[in-house]
């Protein structure tokens, strides 16, 4: 007879049995997809660089993002009830910048390849594919909300990819990578 799985909580962590550095070091291992996480908030558009997006499920179509409470855009996602995750190119390394630096947060959407959708959260126009998601669900863990939210559009880019990759505290676009 199997056990039963642990009780699913929330705003709660195991105690860590790996060291922080040894796990931060291993995870700089694994390369990860750049996107730039987007919302309306009540002070204009907000948004912040993530790595930590999948795919949750196909029926019904939807995505979670992992962002860290402190985050200058956690609460904006959260008040606005939806978020745009906008896949980087290896073409938009300067606007990726602006989001990785708080100094620079005034830029972030200055850039003239912003639209809005229709929902009023800003869009990547030469993103490589967006999501325009509806939260449904937020589960506390550590010091990040995983949040779950239904697509209720999306577009991708027609053309040849060459995502924005990160790995080993490293951004290049996969074509340099490979090169």
């Amino acid at each position: 007879m199997n056990p039963s799985p642990p009780p699913i909580t929330q705003d709660s962590a195991p105690v860590p049995v790996v060291d922080a550095v040894d796990f931060r070091d291993g995870m700089r291992k694994l390369a990860s997809g750049i996107a730039l996480v987007t919302t309306s908030g009540d002070t204009g558009p907000a948004g912040l660089a993530v790595t930590a997006v999948s795919s949750v499920s196909f029926e019904p179509p939807s995505l979670l993002i992992c962002v860290n409470r402190t985050a200058s855009a956690h609460d904006a996602i959260l008040a606005t009830g939806g978020f745009v995750v906008n896949v980087l190119a290896g073409e938009h390394i300067g606007i990726l910048e602006s989001f990785s630096q708080s100094a620079r947060r005034h830029e972030r959407f200055a850039h003239p390849d912003w639209t809005t959708a229709d929902s009023g959260m800003p869009v990547l126009r030469s993103a490589l594919a967006a999501f325009e998601c509806r939260i449904t669900e937020r589960v506390g863990y550590g010091t990040h909300s995983i949040i779950i939210g239904d697509v209720v559009a999306a577009r991708s880019d027609d053309g040849t990819a060459d995502p924005l990759i990160y790995l080993d505290r490293h951004t290049r676009s996969l074509a340099e990578h490979s090169a």
